[in-house]
């Protein structure tokens, strides 16, 4: 992996899968800068991705000279049925996963050099959709558009973007999630979690380090002429 001594700038870096990209970094040697609403380390930088100027400012704490692996890993997620989405849920949702990806992205057209990446954390949901999940389905969906977009206009000035599709990953989200499906059906938050493990041919949820090994990937040399590819990374329950 060829990313020693560089930087990166992980939106989300301080909970579930942004955490475990912004670990995996530092653990091969890359100088990370953790970009998140509820910081958690003295070093954090508080940001809240709907607002371009926060934005700026993580960007600021990131400045260097050479290539900056940026991610943007924030994310939320809600599962009503669509005659209970109140716009201004709506709205929040899809400002968060969608506008704070545009933001983000838009950002980074001004700072990166060449060499840089971006990696969008998008969701298998980005690639289909499901009952109850309309607002976080669409915003996805939207991210995946707005990666494809931005790889092919940077691609020429040596800045290479991708997007991340994971499925079902052990994190304190999944089990929030699980706990309103089980109280709307009646169910056990665990037998909700079976259904879903039933579903995934690998028989199980990813660990959010294993998101965070295809993100090293797409940020190396190694990935050097992998340019607007949506990676899922699901257990196989798409195929």
């Amino acid at each position: 992996m060829t990313i020693r001594g560089r930087r990166a700038l992980v939106f989300g870096g301080c909970g579930g899968i942004g955490s475990a990209i912004a670990d995996a970094f530092q653990a091969l040697g890359t100088d990370v800068v953790r970009a998140d609403l509820a910081p958690r380390r003295g070093d954090d930088v508080r940001c809240d991705v709907t607002d371009a100027g926060s934005v700026a400012a993580a960007f600021d704490a990131a400045t260097t000279d050479g290539p900056l692996h940026v991610v943007a890993a924030q994310g939320r997620a809600q599962v009503q049925d669509l005659a209970e989405v109140t716009e201004a849920e709506w709205r929040t949702t899809l400002d968060v996963n969608l506008t704070g990806s545009f933001l983000i992205v838009r950002e980074a057209v001004t700072r990166l050099a060449r060499g840089s990446t971006i990696t969008l954390i998008a969701s298998q949901s980005g690639l289909r959709g499901a009952a109850g999940w309309s607002s976080y389905s669409a915003g996805k969906f939207g991210v995946i558009g707005l990666g494809q977009s931005a790889a092919q206009e940077l691609a020429p000035s040596g800045i290479r973007v991708n997007i991340v599709c994971p499925g079902n990953v052990d994190t304190p989200m999944s089990d929030k999630l699980h706990a309103v499906l089980a109280s709307r059906r009646g169910q056990d938050p665990d037998q909700i979690r079976e259904g879903y493990e039933r579903a995934i041919p690998l028989g199980r949820f990813a660990a959010p380090s294993e998101i965070a090994s295809v993100c090293l990937f797409l940020a190396s040399d190694l990935a050097s002429y992998v340019v607007g590819s949506t990676i899922v990374v699901d257990g196989g329950e798409l195929s």
